[in-house]
């Protein structure tokens, strides 16, 4: 069975939750304080999902010339990575 897709840009919510450098959550913060008022309204979540399409967006241009990542057969297991 494989798992649902969403369409690009589907403003359906998902959560996630990782944990993060202290030091790089603690700049995030400040960042978001800093350019929370007009005329940016900076959000984690606009700077969260900005800096993933960014990032996914690079690694499909590196890996595999712009086109999307197949879609997965399966869930990713939570927890730690085996060693």
């Amino acid at each position: 069975m494989s798992a649902r897709r969403f369409e690009p840009g589907e403003r359906r919510p998902g959560k996630v939750t990782v944990d993060v450098e202290r030091g790089l959550l603690e700049e995030m913060r400040d960042a978001v304080i800093h350019l929370s008022g007009p005329p940016h309204r900076l959000t984690i979540r606009s700077l969260m999902e900005g800096a993933l399409r960014n990032e996914l967006k690079r690694l499909r241009d590196e890996h595999m010339n712009g086109a999307p990542f197949p879609a997965r057969e399966h869930e990713l297991r939570a927890g730690r990575p085996p060693r």
